[in-house]
Order: C-alpha cells, then structure tokens, then sequence
C-alpha cells in the first residue's frame, strides 16, 4: 500500500491529454459542479450569500499540505493549491492558521468561510460540502524501533495512543473503542516529538505526514508499520452545507488548474520526494517496440478468429460471476473465506464488513486472533481446524464474537473447499446474526416465568372471551385449577353483587381497543365472596388485529374489608371532632387552607363555621412566626403539645383569644395535613394577666407598688454603677392629707390620691418612675441626672404642681407636699442606704413647715 493516491494519473504522453480533460469534467459531473457561467438562473435557491471577501482556513505545522504556525508564513500543497485557485476564479480570501482542533469549531461556528485541508467523512458530510478530492493519503501507525508488541492494528487495544485533535484518525480510533487512552495534540510534530521521547506507545496519523514531520525534527528511532490501518483521507476544500455557488466555484478553479498544469508542478514540488516511481509507458515502450510488432502481427490473426466465440464466452461467464457477486455481497449474513494453510482471511462480504464494523481492505491478510480475544480465536481456530478435516459441514448452533456495537451471538456454518487434487484449500464461512432471536427468545422465557411466578392473576382469552391460560396464582385465589377453566367463560366467578352497568363499561371499553380499570366482586369455587381489581386489555398482532384479551387481577378483599373498617372508624372520629366542646382545626399542608373545622373552633374565633373554610389559618395568629415554627417542627417528625398561641380575627375589634394548642401531622382525604385542637384559655389568661398586675401595682392609683419599685430601684443602680452615672431618689410626703379622708371620705381621699398620682406623672419623663408606697406616700426615682440642681427642679416642679386647687367632685380641696431628695452616689452607694436619707430628708421638711423640698445633708441624721 502505497502511502497516498494522486487523485488524477500522471498523465505521462501526449495522447493522455484528452483523457485529462474528460476525468476532470466526470469528477465535476459526480459533485453536480460543472464549471458554466455564475447567472441567477443557474443557482438553486442558496442557503448562504457569499462574501466578498472569504475567510479561508489552514492548519499549522501538517507538511506537505501545510506549513508554517502563523497566518503570515502560511505554505505548503493545500495553501498554493488554494492561491492557484482562487486566482483562477477572482476569490478574495485571508488566510487563517491555527491548530486543526480549532478551525474546525471556527468553521462549525460560521467564523470560517473554506476549509482547504479537510478529510471527507459521513459525519462530516452533515455540515460541510466537498469539492473533488485533490490527494487521498493513507493512515499509518508510528512506533518506536525499540517498542516491543505493536505489529498491526489489532494490537492497539489498551495502548496509549497519540493523535492529532479532530483529526480523522482521531474519528477512527473513537470507532473502535480506543477513546480512553487517546493522548490528543495539536500538531504532527507535537506528536512526533512525544512519541520519541519514550512517552505512550504510538501515534496514529497519516502516513505522508508522518514521514516528512519526521525528515523535517530528523528523528532517527520511530518508524512507520507496514502493516496497514483501517482509515485514510480523502482531502478536499469544504465549505459550507448549502453553498452551492462557491462549491461549483471552487471545482471550476480545480479544474482549470489540472487542466493548464499548476496542479501538475504544485504535485510535483510538494510530492515528487515521497511518489513511489512507477516505470512510465514512454520507458516500456522504448524497449518493448520491436517485440510488440512482432507480436501484434501473430496474434492478430488468432484474435480475429477467436474473437466473436471469447465474446460470448465471457459474456457468460461475467454474468455469472456478476449474479454470484451480488448473490455474495447482498445475502444478509456474512460470508467468509479464508487460506486453509495459516487461516487467515481472504474475502468478506458487505455483511461481514457491517458486523465487525471495519472495512474488508482492513480485514483482509487477518486471522482471528488480530481480530478477536485470545479465548474466542482459540474456539474459532480449533473448530476450523476440525472442518479442515473433515467432507461435512461443521454446524455451530451458538458462537460469541466482540465487535464495535457489542457482543453478537452467531450462528455459522464452515465447509471445507479442496483444489484439484483434493487438498484443502480454503475454508468457507457462513455466519447468521441471531443475537436479536436469542434476546427475543430470552426475553419470552423472562416473560413467562414472570407471570408463571406473579403475585397477580392473569388470565388470557380468545376473542369470544373462552379461557385459554390462567397461571398458577389465578387458582391461588379461585380455587379453580386451569383444567376447570380454560375452553370457559370468566363468567364462571360471577357473583351476582357486581351491578350490570360495570360489565356494559367493561365490554363498551376493550372493544373498542382500550384498557378498562374496574373492581368485580367475584366468588371463589367454595362459594366464598371476593373482590378484585382488575385490568383488561385486547391484544393485537402486527396486522393491528384483535386476537386475545389479557386480564391482571388482584384481589383486595382484605383492603375492601380494611376499608370498610377505616371509612367506619373515620364516620365514628368525625363525630366525635365535630362535636367536641375543644376547638378542632384540620390544615391541608398543599394549599395551606382548611379543610375542616367544628362548631368550637368557629367559636372560638368569633364567627360563622363556614367562614373558616378553605381559608390561610396564618391571618389567626398574632403572631404568625408561632404556624410556621409549628409546621417546621411537625416536619421534623415532632409532635407539639400545650402551645400557648394568641389568636386574632382579621379587621376586627374583638379581643385576641389565647388557646392552649397541640397539633399532629397526618393524612386527611388522601392528602398531608395538620390537626389542631386548641383550649380556650381566654379568660384564665386574662385573670393571670390581672393578678400578676395587682402583684406590682397599687390598685388604687395603678402605679408600681414598693416591690416593682424596689425592683426597678436595683436595676437603675447596676446601670449607674457600670456607667459611673448618678441618680436621684425622692420621698414625697402629702401634708394635712388625713384631714381631707376625716371630713369628705375616703371616696374623696381615693380621688385626691388618683390625682396626685396623675400631676406627678405628668412631671416626669418615661424613663423615670413614680410609685406610691403608703396611704398617702409616694416615691419617685429619676434616671440619669448630671446635677443635685436637677433633681432639685424637678422636685419643686412637683411640689408647685400639687399645690394647684383641685376640683373634684365639686369639691375645691388644696394640698401641699414635703419631699426629701437624695442622689446617688453622694448620699448613699446602695438601695437602704438611699432610701433611709431621702426619708430623713423628708421629715425633715416636715419639720420644717412643710410644704418644701429638702436635699439630703449628713447632719440631718436622727430626725427621722
């Protein structure tokens, strides 16, 4: 095998000229391309216009085609057979070089107008168009002198193989299952110098590439085989699918170029060094002329006589061998010979070459050990050599074979073929693919022994509906064995409790070509009531014709039972929830809505029970955080008991009601959902709200008492001693207050004790405090003062405002007050020790005529 093929023949006489020209208008004819003039009324319809200007795409570094790594030093045959030709045609282009990998995405991608180096193939054919192929080039495989197990193809499996991205031999290997030990690169060279430098095993690449990347890095220890490889390349210019125009272009420009000679010298500057030189008809002739005459003239006159009786001969003879071709290349199993002496293979037909995936130039000069494992050649090597000794047919029911698309199981027959002296000479081979029979077979034993073996019943008829199988679980639940039914009809289980309009429905359904899904209630042989669920199907053949009906039936008894007691024990639930003096509420999870709520519940809202339905339970709550912690809580698997909730009603005045809540997660009609029950603990909250207010508020005056007071009194001072602040205390001391209670009451002193509660709040600021500690005492802590002088203005503030005439109860009453002030930390550094001089303070502004303020002194002690 040559290391590529010149696309046209040299051409090497004068004469040849006109056969020149007549090949190079068939391969135009072949591509439906003949160079004509470019009018409208030549073109069909294109899918593209062409540009102006082309942009036109050459790989780096694949010699002889091309050369060069930048747009700028762009060389080699494809590139100046591209100038030639688009010279010839007026295309203006600019060229582009880059890896192969990389033009090709750009060219799918649109970003390429014209591969000039690219190798046909089926997947490439969907979106590029070819023009004739300029230099088919055949693959080679490269190796290392030194590498040890590599003689042909065969042998590449699990080897670790290097090969140009996107390349055709990158193509090819994926075909035969070499993908995950393929090293890709980018150049010939990049490969080559890999290879060389001991790493993987081989490189699979054109074979004229190879040899001139090799003479061009001068590398001395890699060699090409000579065994050959299951690809080679056909390379053309392409452009895109649909661009008719430029194609018929480009093919006018090919032309042209063969016929004026440019494709000739390009040919022979780039190719002339690697041609293997064939003795030309010019070098024959010159020394074979004398002896040809004489020979013309002897045969002359023998081929005149035989002329007419070895026509008809071989007319016979062609048609026969054309009839046992076809016959061969067309039978739908695959046809074998090989060499009776070392079995290797010597023809294939088409259907060989489908099954092993490979084309028979690949297969042929094989034996079956560079085609199979070692344990399928052993097996096919021994049968072959019992055929070879044997007159009969070898007959081998059932053989495995690996090929691309998997496992096949054949089924093939050997005969031994002899020569005239009765010795073996080749072994004939023909193989029948039954791996689908075999699946199909064993897809039908699995079907059997499934509804041999199935929990379900299955029962078959005729299309008059007469029994014709029942497995062995039908007699499981009927009690009836397959001889007292099949030739039957199923109306033997009737019951009688099935209504009529089921079985209407029934036959209304699968007469009609469709399934039918129903329950029957059916009886047993012993007479025992059951029910089924059943689904009846008609089967049709290929013809679409009706044939059988199939029925799967499963009996439910125990579930229609179970269901009974469940819709029995759910009536019974029901009653007690919708009676229930506790607020029950039922959420579906889905929709968030109510799906269910009772007399209580409605209730306990404040509204009617049909108002609640189908509503969001989330506008109840005042605290909406409180239903989605619920519901994360439930969905972790918890269960929430004695929740306490506030519920509100949307738009409404009424008072929140609080309720106790517990909540489960179960099923509801079918469904997820969350049942609530909530206890209405309204007016139990709203007498614990009461007493723990009484439990630090005077009652009378609704200010805090001494306990809130002394509490708020500690933490003021912790505030103030972290943050080095002062505070103020004051006792304020009502003066002549008994006299009022003695003369108009104590209705009248209550009232004249609210007041004076509500003139000292209004002298104060939010964060202070006023508390009243005795009959008619008060205590007022102010927070965060920076002077005794602001204490001390607003304790006169206080005092002037009580001194105001009070009208109450058309009563003018006038009252005045003695109030002792302490700060903190001047007067005292804690609690007691306040308290106790702000009291002496006090008395002593008592005693000093009252109605005045006094601020604490140290020699004021012991008059209180």
């Amino acid at each position: 095998m040559t290391m590529y093929t010149r696309q046209t023949d040299t051409w090497r006489a004068p004469w040849q000229k006109a056969a020149r020209i007549l090949l190079a208008c068939i391969l135009l004819l072949a591509t439906g391309s003949v160079a004509q003039p470019f009018t409208d009324a030549n073109l069909k319809t294109p899918v593209q216009e062409q540009k102006d200007t082309l942009v036109v795409g050459s790989e780096q570094d694949y010699p002889p085609f091309a050369t060069g790594l930048t747009d700028d030093d762009a060389g080699g045959f494809t590139v100046d057979l591209w100038r030639a030709v688009a010279a010839e045609t007026g295309l203006k282009y600019t060229l582009r070089v880059l890896p192969f990998h990389k033009l090709l995405e750009e060219f799918r991608r649109g970003e390429i107008d014209v591969l000039i180096n690219l190798a046909q193939s089926d997947e490439r054919h969907r979106f590029a168009d070819f023009t004739v192929p300029h230099v088919v080039v055949h693959g080679a495989i490269f190796v290392r002198k030194s590498q040890p197990g590599i003689h042909t193809e065969a042998d590449l499996a699990n080897k670790s193989i290097i090969v140009l991205n996107a390349d055709l031999a990158h193509d090819y290997a994926l075909t035969q299952g070499w993908g995950k030990h393929l090293v890709l690169v980018n150049t010939a060279a990049d490969g080559m110098r890999l290879l060389a430098s001991g790493k993987h095993d081989a490189l699979l690449l054109s074979k004229l590439v190879g040899i001139q990347t090799l003479q061009a890095l001068d590398l001395k220890n890699i060699v090409a085989l000579k065994t050959p490889v299951g690809f080679s390349q056909k390379f053309a210019f392409a452009v895109h699918e649909g661009q008719s125009e430029l194609l018929g272009r480009l093919n006018e420009g090919m032309t042209i170029t063969r016929l004026n000679g440019s494709y000739n010298s390009l040919y022979e500057k780039w190719f002339s060094l690697y041609e293997e030189k064939e003795v030309g008809l010019r070098d024959v002739l010159k020394y074979l002329a004398p002896v040809i005459l004489i020979f013309t003239g002897l045969l002359g006159h023998f081929y005149y006589r035989r002329q007419l009786e070895r026509k008809q001969a071989e007319k016979i003879q062609q048609e026969s061998r054309q009839l046992l071709d076809s016959i061969i290349e067309n039978i739908p199993d695959m046809i074998f010979v090989k060499q009776a002496s070392d079995l290797r293979f010597k023809l294939f037909n088409r259907a060989g070459e489908i099954l092993l995936g490979r084309g028979r130039e690949t297969l042929l000069g094989l034996n079956d050990y560079d085609l199979f494992p070692r344990e399928q050649a052993d097996f096919f090597t021994e049968k072959d050599r019992v055929t070879l000794t044997q007159n009969q047919v070898m007959d081998i029911d059932e053989e495995s074979i690996e090929t691309p698309s998997g496992t096949r199981i054949l089924h093939t027959k050997k005969l031994v073929l002899r020569d005239e002296n009765g010795l073996p000479q080749y072994l004939l081979g023909i193989s029948e693919d039954i791996t689908d029979r075999k699946l199909a077979e064993t897809k039908l034993l699995t079907l059997s022994t499934a509804i041999e073996q199935s929990p379900v019943s299955i029962v078959i008829t005729d299309i008059d509906a007469n029994i014709k199988y029942v497995n062995p679980r039908f007699t499981e639940v009927t009690g009836y064995d397959s001889d007292e039914v099949v030739g039957h009809n199923p109306r033997i289980l009737q019951s009688g409790l099935t209504p009529e309009a089921t079985y209407l429905e029934l036959w209304d359904k699968i007469t009609q070509g469709n399934v039918w899904h129903g329950e029957l209630i059916n009886k047993r042989k012993n007479g025992d009531i059951y029910w089924e669920e059943a689904y009846i199907s008609p089967v049709k053949n290929k013809q679409d014709v009706l044939t059988h009906y199939v029925a799967a039936k499963i009996d439910i008894t125990l579930r229609k039972h179970g269901e009974a007691a469940l819709k029995e024990s759910e009536s019974r639930f029901r009653f007690m929830l919708e009676n229930s003096p506790i607020a029950v509420r039922i959420t579906n999870i889905a929709n968030s809505s109510v799906v269910f709520a009772n007399q209580s519940y409605a209730e306990l809202l404040g509204c009617e029970p049909d108002k609640v339905f189908g509503i969001n339970p989330l506008q109840y709550y005042a605290h909406p955080q409180d239903y989605t912690e619920v519901k994360e809580r439930l969905n972790m698997g918890e269960r929430i008991t004695n929740k306490l909730v506030e519920l509100i009603i949307p738009n409404s005045h009424s008072t929140p009601k609080w309720a106790l809540a517990s909540y489960l997660q179960l099923e509801y009609q079918g469904e997820p959902a969350i049942m609530g029950w909530f206890y209405d603990i309204t007016d139990r909250r709203a007498m614990e709200v009461k007493i723990q207010h009484l439990a630090h508020y005077d009652p009378l005056t609704d200010l805090p008492n001494r306990t809130l007071f002394t509490d708020r009194l500690q933490q003021a001072l912790s505030v103030a001693r972290r943050d080095k602040g002062r505070l103020a205390l004051m006792f304020i001391d009502l003066d002549k207050f008994k006299p009022i209670n003695d003369t108009h009451g104590h209705q009248t002193g209550d009232l004249v004790l609210k007041e004076v509660a509500r003139r000292i709040e209004a002298c104060l600021r939010e964060s202070d405090t006023v508390a009243r500690i005795g009959g008619d005492e008060f205590v007022v802590l102010l927070h965060t003062i920076e002077t005794e002088h602001d204490a001390l203005v607003v304790a006169e503030k206080i005092r002037v405002t009580l001194n105001q005439t009070m009208e109450l109860a058309d009563l003018k009453l006038d009252i005045s007050s003695s109030t002792g002030v302490v700060i903190y930390p001047e007067h005292g550094t804690d609690e007691k020790q306040l308290i106790r001089n702000a009291d002496t303070a006090m008395y002593y502004a008592k005693s000093g005529g009252r109605d005045n303020v006094q601020m604490y002194r140290a020699d004021m002690q012991g008059m209180s």
